[in-house]
């Protein structure tokens, strides 16, 4: 019965430091995408799911080693990962380093 409680408790806080790690990257594309959006003339709905799909795609690239910086609207990185990179754009954001 200890072994079951300590198997749980390991899991939860492996779901605890996932789900930090998601929110590194996805808070602050959301952040800069909202407000973006908003001002766009878009209606607020549209925005939460555009922001929404859009952020959720930024984070699964994150976990495969991009590197997106908010502030100057680039990414670095994406050499190893398998996107098209001939436009020099990823989900709107400049490709650095390619």
């Amino acid at each position: 019965m200890a072994n079951k409680g300590v198997a749980l408790l390991v899991v939860m806080c492996l779901i605890l430091v996932a789900a930090v790690k998601a929110t590194e990257v996805y808070n602050p594309c959301y952040s800069y995408c909202s407000p973006a959006c908003i001002t766009a003339k878009k209606s607020n709905s549209l925005c939460e799911k555009y922001c929404d799909d859009e952020c959720a795609a930024v984070e699964n690239l994150s976990k495969l080693g991009v590197k997106f910086d908010f502030e100057k609207h680039s990414v670095t990185g994406v050499a190893g990962v398998p996107v098209d990179t001939s436009d020099g754009v990823l989900q709107g954001f400049t490709l650095l380093n390619a």
